[in-house]
C-alpha cells in the first residue's frame, strides 16, 4: 500500500507526520531549519487570520508561511509510532 504525501499545511494540529520531501526555492534553508526526510514535525497553531503555522520539529518551534510549508511534503504517523505523546504540546 503507497503512503499518502501530503503538504504539511494538510495535517491537522497536533497530529504528528514525518518529512518525506522538501521542494521549492527555500528547500536548503527549510534543510538547514530541520525539515528533512525522517523528521518528526507537530502543528502547534494556526496564527489567527491564517498565512501561518507554528510547527515543532527537533524540540524547536519554528513559524512558516503557508506558502513555504506547502513545500514540504509528510506523511502522517500514529502517535504511539512517533514515540512523543501529544499531550500539552503548546504550553497548555
Amino acid at each position: 500500500m503507497a503512503e499518502q504525501l501530503r503538504a504539511m499545511t494538510e495535517i491537522p494540529l497536533n497530529q504528528a507526520c514525518e518529512v518525506v520531501r522538501v521542494e521549492g526555492a527555500l528547500s536548503l534553508r527549510l534543510l538547514d531549519l530541520g525539515f528533512y526526510e525522517g523528521s518528526q514535525i507537530y502543528p502547534l497553531y494556526v496564527c489567527p487570520g491564517g498565512g501561518t503555522r507554528l510547527y515543532e520539529v527537533k524540540d524547536t518551534r519554528i513559524a512558516l508561511r503557508d506558502r513555504d510549508a506547502a513545500e514540504i511534503l509528510v506523511k502522517a504517523v500514529n502517535e504511539h509510532d512517533s514515540g512523543k505523546k501529544m499531550l500539552h504540546r503548546f504550553g497548555r
